[in-house]
């Protein structure tokens, strides 16, 4: 169930980019337990496959396939009346938070880590170029586009957002289910 929650949270963080504010962060953070339960209350009413298929749009792509699995699952109005319980006006609103607050905390675990786009970009030619067949292609640079995609929405995260993420880090791995 928890790896649920971290990959609707992850495809939630693709949503268009606001800046951040130490306001919406204190707004966010205890959103995230009601969320966890709604999502494991009804993982069975979604299929997952779908919500969670790799998107050569990276997160963005992701988030776009997940607002429409929950819509096709007759899901969408339920989630967005959980999350105006919260004040949140809408999915999107909560959704461009959850991207702001992730990606910036992504950017700052990864601080001082090696990106090389360069090396993903190897291996989508060595993919190409393989004799596997055309389907286990498709899956497999699906992946790695989307990685890209992630990584270059990761290193593009504004110091400003970092700067207002950072005194948060602690409770936003817990929100995640990591670090407690």
């Amino acid at each position: 169930m928890r790896y649920l929650f971290v990959l609707v949270m992850t495809m939630m963080t693709a949503f268009a980019h606001a800046e951040l504010t130490p306001e919406k962060i204190q707004q966010w953070l205890p959103t995230m337990k009601p969320v966890q339960e709604w999502m494991e209350a009804n993982e069975s009413k979604v299929d997952t496959h779908s919500l969670f298929k790799s998107s050569s749009k990276g997160l963005s792509g992701m988030f776009d396939e997940a607002i429409t699995e929950l819509k096709n699952a007759g899901l969408y109005d339920d989630f967005a009346g959980l999350l105006k319980k919260h004040g949140y006006a809408s999915v999107e609103g909560w959704a461009a938070d959850t991207q702001g607050v992730t990606t910036a905390f992504m950017a700052i675990k990864m601080e001082g880590e090696q990106i090389n786009p360069a090396m993903i970009q190897a291996q989508i030619v060595q993919v190409k170029d393989s004799p596997l067949p055309d389907e286990q292609k498709r899956v497999m640079l699906g992946m790695l586009e989307g990685t890209l995609a992630m990584m270059k929405e990761v290193s593009a995260v504004p110091e400003g957002d970092k700067a207002v993420v950072r005194p948060h880090m602690k409770a936003i791995e817990q929100s995640f289910g990591h670090g407690h």
